[in-house]
C-alpha cells in the first residue's frame, strides 16, 4: 500500500528537481509524470480507505460480541 505513496513522492521529487536545475522538461513528459503521480495517489487513497474500512468492521464486530 505504501509503495504507491512512495512512488508518487519520488516522481514529484524527480519532476521538481528537473525543473529546479533547469533541465528541459517537455510538455509530454511533464503531463505523463503528473498523470502517474495523480494515479498513484488515487491508488494509495483507495487502498488506504479500504484498509481503514476493514479495521472499522473488525472493531465493530469485536464490540458486538
Amino acid at each position: 500500500m505504501m509503495l504507491n505513496l512512495v512512488f508518487a513522492v519520488l516522481l514529484s521529487g524527480m519532476l521538481l528537481f528537473n525543473i529546479a536545475i533547469g533541465k528541459s522538461v517537455t510538455n509530454g513528459s511533464m503531463s505523463i509524470t503528473i498523470g502517474l503521480i495523480v494515479l498513484n495517489l488515487i491508488f494509495f487513497i483507495t487502498k488506504y480507505r479500504k484498509s481503514q474500512h476493514e479495521k472499522m468492521k473488525d472493531q465493530v464486530s469485536r464490540y458486538q460480541r
